[in-house]
């Protein structure tokens, strides 16, 4: 547990870099800060009368029973989060905001990553010469797809082929 604090309190002293999130405009900050307070609200399961508002250079407020309880902020340059607040980490809500705040970041470089994970493999079947198929119907699709479809074309006919053997005998008039 002393690990967790030891890393909070550092992060209230000097931030945290997020410039690997690449934040442009303040669109980019406020949908995670729309992501974080929807994370807060939903993990609060109606403990704390908390709701959340923006600043003028839209980075969030967190309000605790309507009193102003810290502000996380964005930097001009996208490159640091930092957090505002009189509290210190003795006070229980202040580690619930600070961790969930983690959590979603946490959780935003998942996403990220199965995205990125899932473009390199898009990318990288796409790159595959493809089969081109006599009738041209399936050209456009990756490799993989035309070599299954492919497989089901053999098992389709070998199927039909099985069922010519196996021809109802003819009845006698």
């Amino acid at each position: 547990m002393d690990e967790k604090y030891a890393l909070l309190e550092k992060f209230l002293r000097n931030g945290m870099d997020v410039s690997k999130f690449r934040f442009q405009v303040p669109e980019d900050k406020m949908q995670l800060f729309d992501m974080y307070g929807e994370y807060l609200i939903g993990l609060n399961n109606g403990e704390r009368n908390l709701e959340t508002s923006y600043d003028m250079d839209n980075n969030i407020i967190i309000l605790i029973d309507g009193v102003e309880f810290c502000t996380f902020e964005i930097t001009y340059d996208y490159e640091t989060l930092l957090c505002h607040t009189r509290h210190d980490l003795e006070n229980p809500d202040l580690l619930f905001v600070l961790t969930t705040f983690f959590l979603t970041l946490k959780e935003l470089s998942a996403m990220i990553n199965q995205i990125s994970s899932m473009f390199t493999s898009l990318s990288k079947d796409a790159s595959k010469p493809k089969h081109m198929p006599k009738s041209g119907k399936y050209k456009s699709l990756p490799l993989s797809v035309q070599n299954s479809m492919n497989k089901i074309k053999k098992l389709q006919k070998s199927i039909l082929a099985e069922n010519k053997k196996f021809k109802p005998a003819k009845k006698k008039e």
